[in-house]
């Protein structure tokens, strides 16, 4: 574990649960580090302002209260029957975090986040199945618990330095280090 971290209540991965936390905690509570997200891309206009649905977003997921881990991570579903949301070679339907923000017209944000550890390797298969999977769950093409209705998307990846990730970045809306979570996180 990283010396920053301290939430030793999480079960999730051990190597992710750090800076996942840091980017969600960062989305909840700090406005600054919600507009950053936008920036300098398609939904920066329409999404510079936004809350976080996050009681929604638990209630719809868990509301039990029972999962062992955070209730916006570890997403997993299978492929729809008739749908090009996995495409040929893509192994799994995990997204690693799946956070949801509301702008002040009422409209909704689907992040999809996928997270690579230090020197993890992320597939090219891996990395263009996040965009059509994204698509499917905006359009609900097949019913999914705990995922609000959402009227856009957008993909993150968080990942390490040196990564061999950068030159699959294209396939993701924005890309942050681990480095720069934890600044976002603290902005």
């Amino acid at each position: 574990m990283p010396d920053f971290y301290r939430n030793a209540d999480s079960h999730y991965q051990p190597r992710a649960q750090p800076y996942l936390d840091a980017f969600v905690d960062a989305m909840l509570h700090n406005q600054n580090a919600r507009a950053e997200l936008v920036r300098s891309n398609s939904l920066e206009r329409e999404f510079s302002e936004t809350t976080v649905p996050f009681k929604e977003q638990h209630a719809s997921r868990d509301p039990s209260d029972k999962m062992k881990q955070p209730f916006w991570a570890n997403y997993w579903s299978e492929p729809c029957a008739r749908c090009d949301c996995r495409p040929p070679g893509s192994k799994t339907m995990e997204i690693d975090a799946l956070i949801f923000l509301r702008n002040v017209s009422g409209k909704v944000l689907a992040v999809h986040v996928e997270f690579k550890a230090d020197d993890e390797r992320l597939s090219d298969d891996q990395a263009r199945a996040y965009a059509p999977r994204a698509q499917c769950y905006l359009e609900g093409r097949k019913s999914r618990k705990g995922v609000l209705r959402h009227d856009e998307f957008m993909t993150v990846l968080l990942h390490g330095a040196g990564d061999t990730v950068v030159d699959l970045a294209e396939h993701f809306t924005k890309c942050f280090t681990h480095s720069d979570v934890l600044k976002l996180a603290s902005k």
